[in-house]
């Protein structure tokens, strides 16, 4: 079997997840569990350079994906083409919105975004009203994210356990039948 996604496509796909769960996990710590105030600067910080890495590596993804078209879907009904198609959509376009949102949130409440402490990004300057209407929209963009990404592992799941096809096979190759 072939993929039809490129070997670069599946590993940025890949490095995408792995990023996204690192960036969800230190998030959902930063918002609901009593973190050390030791941890929470440390924190805060890997949490604003995933975010920047998300976003790089989602522009990076749909420069390639213009120049390196995904497959065809595989045959199955209308309905689960345009559904498919518009998860995909809105899960590259929230890749790319929460991160922007986040560093908006960031710098407007006073924390500058230098990503791994090197390489400082645009301040938009401090305002606090705008940082903390920032830091709302952030995390309901995150949590829109993660749905998308629910149901996206739900489907993939669906056709590998349940239609018993190669979709999930094709952005996940060492997978055998």
């Amino acid at each position: 079997m072939t993929s039809g996604f490129t070997r670069t496509a599946i590993a940025l796909h890949w490095l995408t997840v792995l990023l996204m769960a690192f960036a969800f996990g230190l998030g959902l710590s930063l918002a609901w569990l009593k973190v050390p105030e030791p941890l929470k600067l440390p924190m805060f910080l890997s949490h604003e350079w995933l975010g920047v890495a998300i976003l790089g590596v989602a522009l990076v993804r749909l420069i390639w994906r213009r120049r390196h078209p995904p497959p065809p879907p595989l045959p199955g009904p209308a309905w689960q083409h345009l559904v498919a198609t518009l998860v995909h959509a809105g899960i590259y376009g929230l890749l790319i919105a929460t991160p922007v949102v986040g560093w908006i949130a960031s710098t407007a409440l006073g924390f500058p975004v230098v990503w791994l402490g090197v390489i400082p990004l645009p301040d938009f300057g401090r305002n606090m009203d705008l940082g903390w209407q920032a830091l709302w929209v952030h995390r309901r963009l995150a949590w829109a994210l993660g749905i998308l990404i629910a149901m996206h592992v739900g489907a993939a799941l669906m056709h590998h356990l349940v239609f018993r096809d190669d979709t999930l096979r094709r952005m996940a190759p060492w997978l055998r039948r």
